[in-house]
């Protein structure tokens, strides 16, 4: 190649020796053979059950590569298929299983590809065709027009959860937990597709609700949905649809929490953690972001100065003020006051003064990307907390804090 502008220059080198970048994924490859991860396709989902062609086993692992080592689309399964490294293991990973012990393998490998057999990997046509199988098309038929829909899962999408579960079971039997912390949250991922919806970003995509285990660092249960659909719309059901993902026996989970923003502040499901409506769980704690109504604002307006205690951070073992503050807000909503079997919860208000140009200007307030509210000749962001656990209320306010995702922007946002 031409010398470029930096002092060295890169040549393509024509031979293939056999080697790959993605060494790494293997590692990945070995886990999934360690917990069985075959067995638990077989198990649970039979999309490609007798056909020919690719089986659902092969298919998934591909797929969990082109993950795992940085697939954008579906296409990029081409880059797996070109890595000659990669190529080779793979094939004599085939090679073994077919010509094993068990001379079974072999037939069967030769009935499923009459044609013959080229490539390692699943072409882009052929995966996309395998994910039609999870598309319920029955329920497509019935989506009303430009309105929030979640369609019914089908028989093999329902397999994939129980693929899921099987592998919480693996990784709680290893890594037994007691409590489980399931952080609620949907997340608006961008799209180009003509059948995405509009979301409340005010730009097409969809906004899959996930719930989030915390102790083992992983996904619970996710549910994908238009971008149209709310977050906090079912969310009640789709929390129920985590637990029962849950492993239990011997190793399982005994004590449940509960953590979400605004979302999730849905009286329904307080109501369900609160009277311990899951026979399994019981009583399940809660931390959820409330919303800060005008009803809201006025009883914080009345608490007294001296109730506002300070939230403090830790740096290097000492502890500093954040200038933010928590108080306890004796305050009921509506929707629990309206009803004879409503319960009462305990609210936590937060606040943080900040310094505005024009403080009086009430159309330059009204703006702002927070709720705010004018005390003692100061502005201040306001937000609120609900639970039904009586910690300690800053202790409460960090814990709830580290949310999935949340506690990195709480750590640059404390850290001004």
């Amino acid at each position: 190649m031409t010398q470029g502008v930096l002092s060295f220059k890169s040549e393509e080198e024509k031979k293939d020796f056999g080697t790959t970048a993605l060494a790494g994924s293997l590692v990945f490859l070995d886990l999934l053979h360690k917990m069985s991860f075959k067995k638990m396709v077989d198990r649970n989902l039979s999309a490609k059950e007798g056909k020919q062609g690719w089986s659902d086993y092969r298919v998934l692992l591909s797929m969990i590569l082109l993950n795992l080592c940085g697939g954008d689309c579906v296409d990029d399964i081409n880059g797996l298929e070109g890595d000659a490294g990669l190529h080779r293991i793979f094939k004599n990973l085939e090679l073994r299983n077919a010509f094993g012990r068990h001379g079974r393998r072999r037939q069967t490998l030769i009935r499923q590809w009459r044609n013959g057999k080229i490539n390692i990997f699943p072409s882009p046509s052929s995966i996309f065709r395998y994910l039609d199988l999870f598309h319920n098309q029955s329920e497509e038929e019935s989506r009303p027009q430009n309105k929030a829909f979640i369609p019914l899962s089908n028989e093999n999408l329902l397999g994939l959860s129980g693929i899921n579960k099987d592998m919480l079971e693996f990784l709680q039997l290893n890594n037994p937990e007691k409590v489980a912390t399931i952080d609620m949250d949907a997340t608006v991922t961008r799209s180009q597709k003509r059948q995405a919806q509009y979301s409340y970003k005010s730009y097409k995509g969809y906004q899959p609700l996930n719930a989030w285990w915390w102790e083992q660092d992983c996904m619970v249960h996710s549910e994908f949905r238009d971008g149209n659909v709310p977050a906090g719309f079912q969310q009640k059901r789709v929390f129920s649809d985590a637990l029962s993902c849950i492993p239990a026996g011997v190793s399982g989970v005994e004590k449940i929490y509960l953590r979400s923003d605004t979302a999730g502040y849905q009286h329904e499901l307080l109501q369900y953690c609160e009277r311990g409506e899951n026979k399994r769980f019981g009583r399940i704690e809660f931390a959820i972001s409330s919303d800060v109504s005008p009803e809201f604002k006025r009883v914080v307006f009345k608490v007294c100065e001296s109730e506002w205690h300070p939230i403090y951070r830790e740096v290097n073992g000492q502890k500093e003020e954040t200038g933010q503050q928590w108080a306890e807000i004796p305050f009921v909503p509506n929707a629990i006051c309206h009803s004879k079997k409503g319960r009462s919860y305990r609210y936590i208000g937060i606040r943080e003064a900040f310094v505005q140009r024009h403080s009086c200007d009430m159309e330059l307030q009204a703006s702002l990307p927070f709720p705010t509210l004018e005390l003692n000749n100061k502005s201040y962001k306001i937000f609120g907390l609900v639970t039904n656990m009586d910690w300690d209320g800053e202790e409460l306010v960090h814990w709830s804090r580290k949310r999935c995702g949340y506690r990195a922007i709480v750590s640059m946002y404390t850290a001004r």
